[in-house]
């Protein structure tokens, strides 16, 4: 209806222009032939007065057109400024009426726009927020699916998915936990069994070492037995050998003397049969260690005086030989050997080889 109500005015007004452009002083069908007429005109040489003549009436005919045609334009103008300024000054004041209702509906469009716009946002972050809060729902149970599809879905579907994913995953953990209690049995039995060994290794070490130090210190006393012994024994020999030598200084005075020859001899069982003095008999069984005797046990007759009887004189040459007979057997020093098994027979043997070779001399 309005479209209606316009049309009119509007072709009023092209009416109104149509008009002020027809009634210009020419038109564009005069000036056409104007300018094809005074187009060729030219001046031939400065001679030429009448061609002067025409391209100067032309020039001055063409500016009194141009002149007519500016001042109708300035005429049509100004009476076209007034109607301007008319109109505007009335579209002005209907303006001015109707334009607080525009810019008050304008606002209320803008606030309820602003509204929708931050419903919208604050849509756009929910969802953007539910969306990861299920992106993480399904990562803490190992799940993985596109974020195009998780967003898409509605609760329920959503709900089911995730019931779903945390089975799996449960399962799967509870799985991976029994394999890994496994890892750690087997592991631990493992360090068990190294641990034993360990253990019977450094049980075996320290028995090794053990055995080594007692066979050392074994080996440390029977090597310092063993110099005692070689000791005590080169000490014995030596006292018997002192012995010997003071019988046979003593047998020498004896034949200096021209004592009888066949004095000093005794039949071999008289020797073995004679009663062991008090203070050669051993005090320890016969199993016992042998005991070292003292130097006045070995000989005990031959720190007797010079001047003893003939009686004296044979037992002394007695203990000389039996001395002698214990040295070559190589008995050990302390040792009884008549009560000994095995060391009467040889005694008696090596006595008597001794005294054979002393009568036969």
């Amino acid at each position: 209806m309005e479209q209606q109500t316009q049309q009119p005015e509007q072709r009023g007004i092209n009416a109104l222009i149509a008009t002020s452009i027809d009634n210009y002083p020419t038109t564009k069908t005069k000036l056409e032939a104007l300018v094809a007429e005074y187009k060729d005109l030219k001046i031939d040489g400065l001679e030429d007065k009448f061609g002067a003549a025409q391209v100067s009436n032309a020039r001055k005919h063409a500016k009194a057109i141009r002149c007519d045609i500016d001042a109708y334009r300035k005429a049509e103008n100004a009476d076209a400024l007034k109607f301007q300024r008319a109109v505007n000054a009335k579209a002005k004041e209907l303006t001015r009426i109707i334009q607080p209702v525009e810019d008050a509906m304008e606002l209320e469009e803008a606030r309820i726009q602003k509204i929708k716009y931050e419903a919208e946002a604050a849509e756009i972050v929910r969802l953007a927020k539910r969306n990861q809060e299920r992106m993480d729902a399904l990562t803490e149970v190992g799940a993985a699916f596109p974020f195009a599809v998780v967003s898409e879905l509605d609760k329920e579907a959503f709900d089911a998915l995730l019931e779903e994913a945390t089975e799996l995953h449960a399962d799967k953990m509870r799985r991976a936990k029994e394999e890994e209690e496994r890892a750690i049995e087997v592991e631990n039995n493992r360090l068990a069994a190294l641990e034993k060994e360990r253990k019977a290794l450094n049980a075996a070490r320290i028995e090794r070492e053990r055995l080594l130090a007692e066979s050392q210190r074994i080996a440390d006393a029977e090597r310092k037995q063993l110099e005692a012994d070689r000791a005590a024994l080169t000490a014995e020999r030596q006292e018997i050998q002192d012995a010997k030598d003071k019988i046979a200084r003593e047998e020498r005075a004896i034949a200096e003397a021209k004592e009888p020859a066949d004095a000093t001899q005794q039949p071999m069982e008289a020797i073995a049969q004679d009663p062991i003095p008090e203070t050669e008999k051993p005090t320890n069984a016969p199993d016992s260690p042998p005991q070292e005797r003292a130097p006045e046990q070995v000989a005990p007759q031959a720190t007797k005086p010079m001047n003893m009887g003939e009686a004296d004189v044979r037992n002394r040459h007695n203990v000389a030989l039996y001395m002698q007979a214990v040295a070559e057997l190589n008995i050990p020093p302390g040792i009884y050997f008549v009560q000994v098994s095995g060391l009467r027979e040889a005694f008696l043997s090596q006595l008597s080889a001794i005294i054979e070779q002393e009568g036969g001399a």
